[in-house]
């Protein structure tokens, strides 16, 4: 038996995302593989042309709330257009004293306007690990 990942054949097919906004959500607990599947999923966003200003990233503390916030965000969405608030959880913190508003995709360091649209897809990125 191969322990190996070998991953998904290339795709002939060609995408055209410049038109699509993504929300990702992720869990900020278990950072060191949180970190790397978020930088994989905006890399392979932005690979199928969608814009960087079109990627929204929030975060949460762990697995557990990531159903929770991305019901808020995509609700949050909805009712942006209405609003100037760009903090789709709503000031939904989860105990962590502070909203992580607009959180950075990784390496990155620019907030960016959001646009009055919802989003066409929301991505939840979290890791459960079964303990011994």
């Amino acid at each position: 038996m191969s322990h190996t990942i070998k991953g998904l054949s290339e795709s002939s097919v060609q995408y055209d995302g410049s038109t699509l906004r993504v929300a990702i959500v992720h869990a900020r607990w278990n950072a060191k593989v949180i970190d790397a599947l978020v930088a994989g999923a905006v890399a392979k966003l932005k690979e199928r042309g969608v814009k960087e200003s079109n990627i929204v990233i929030q975060s949460v503390p762990g697995s557990f709330e990531l159903p929770l916030a991305c019901q808020r965000v995509i609700a949050g969405a909805h009712v942006q257009a209405g609003s100037n608030v760009t903090d789709l959880l709503g000031g939904l913190n989860f105990g962590s004293g502070s909203s992580r508003t607009g959180t950075p995709a990784p390496g990155g360091g620019t907030v960016v306007t959001m646009p009055n649209e919802p989003f066409d897809a929301v991505i939840a990125i979290g890791v459960l690990i079964k303990g011994a």
